[in-house]
C-alpha cells in the first residue's frame, strides 16, 4: 500500500515544494517508519522549516485497490 506523510509548518505557502513530502511503501503487518527529523527540516524547497512551529502532519493513502483499515502507533517529532 502507498502512504504519503505530508508536514508542514506555520510559514507554509500552500505549494507542494513548501512542505515535507515523503511517500511510503507499506506492507501487510507491522512497519516502523523513521525519519530523520533533519529531513523534515529541510523538506521545503527554499527554506528550513521552523520546527517549533508544525501545523499539520498528514499521511494519506491514494491509488488503493480496495477499502483498507490501518492501525496507527505513535507519531513522533524529535
Amino acid at each position: 500500500m502507498n502512504l504519503v506523510i505530508r508536514i508542514h509548518d506555520a510559514q507554509h505557502n500552500h505549494q507542494f515544494g513548501d512542505r515535507f513530502n515523503r511517500r511510503l511503501l507499506i506492507h501487510p503487518g507491522p512497519n516502523r517508519i523513521v525519519i530523520p527529523i533533519q529531513e523534515v527540516r529541510e523538506g521545503p524547497d527554499e527554506r528550513e522549516m521552523d520546527m517549533t512551529r508544525v501545523r499539520n502532519i498528514m499521511l494519506f493513502a491514494y491509488q488503493l485497490e480496495k477499502p483498507t483499515h490501518i492501525l496507527l502507533g505513535k507519531i513522533i517529532l524529535e
